[in-house]
């Protein structure tokens, strides 16, 4: 099994995204309130393309330095079609052509602009995409800042949140210990969590290509090759099913101490054939392998791991 690479997600400072367990957000948009909310996967959609030969949307053109656009994300924009009582996206995003060495980015459409970025590159970039996270106005719209240069723009919406439901809150518990953080914690013995994964990159030639997925805090019990597996629901590309995992992609579930695999069978770009982990990080990630092409690659999926 080859080491876990490490891995680069950049989120807008617009929005800060704490994952609870059991799969919920906590979605805080500049200058407001923390919101709940749970993701709902869909089949990834363009929302915006922004180059002349390749447009979807209302954008034909690259953005140019300083410039700040508006896109809309509620109702059907581009080739995707988003409820008004979304509250936030889950996307990727592209720079392609970019002229100059700039950043980008992405912000709810009514937030002021913040002093950080998503993406960023140089004019000798490749195409350079990153997952990016961020909340909508209270009309349903973000805006998008290029730096400096000209630069074209994509936006794929992969799922999106929408406000979690929930009876009446009890009373608040003991404070937890000063300076404790998720991340030093353990994840409570039966509780699930759910996560939803998007990649894209660009293959030099064909091969392998690995991407690693931490939990939001440790495992109780050290994950192994044999706790990670494909669901039973999985059945085009491997012949590795886990019988026991009895979810689906869009409502993923997993037995104790198993980590659950549902690919996205609308991806057909790319075939997921291998998962695992590493000792050294067998309570915090899992690692999933891919096959890669050359040009632009992409695959998608949900998991689920319940604490033993």
């Amino acid at each position: 099994m080859k080491k876990i690479k490490p891995a680069h997600w950049a989120i807008g400072g617009a929005l800060a995204v704490s994952l609870g367990l059991g799969g919920v957000l906590t979605m805080v948009k500049a200058g407001g309130a923390g919101q709940a909310s749970t993701l709902v996967p869909i089949t990834p959609c363009r929302l915006v393309d922004t180059r002349a030969d390749q447009t979807v949307g209302t954008r034909n053109s690259p953005l140019g330095a300083g410039e700040v656009v508006d896109f809309a994300v509620w109702g059907t924009n581009g080739n995707c079609t988003i409820p008004s009582n979304a509250t936030g996206i889950a996307s990727n995003v592209t720079s392609v052509n970019g002229t100059s060495a700039s950043y980008l980015t992405v912000y709810p459409g009514d937030a002021t602009r913040p002093l950080s970025s998503n993406l960023n590159w140089t004019a000798a970039s490749a195409p350079t995409p990153n997952q990016v996270t961020v909340g909508l106005s209270a009309t349903g719209g973000i805006k998008a800042f290029n730096n400096a240069g000209t630069v074209d723009v994509v936006i794929d919406i992969v799922g999106y949140y929408v406000a979690s439901v929930g009876g009446a809150q009890g009373p608040a518990g003991p404070a937890g210990p000063a300076g404790a953080s998720l991340l030093n914690s353990k994840i409570p013995s039966g509780t699930t969590i759910t996560g939803y994964e998007a990649f894209t990159w660009t293959g030099v030639q064909s091969g392998q290509h690995d991407e690693v997925v931490h939990l939001p805090a440790k495992a109780p019990a050290a994950l192994t090759d044999a706790l990670v597996n494909f669901a039973n629901t999985f059945t085009v590309n491997t012949p590795e099913n886990d019988t026991t995992c009895t979810g689906t992609f869009a409502a993923p579930t997993a037995p104790a101490g198993h980590v659950c695999l549902y690919v996205d069978k609308n991806s057909v770009q790319n075939k997921f054939f291998g998962y695992g982990v590493t000792p050294a990080f067998a309570d915090t990630a899992f690692l999933i392998i891919m096959s890669e092409n050359p040009g632009s690659n992409y695959a998608s999926m949900s998991w689920a791991y319940t604490a033993p």
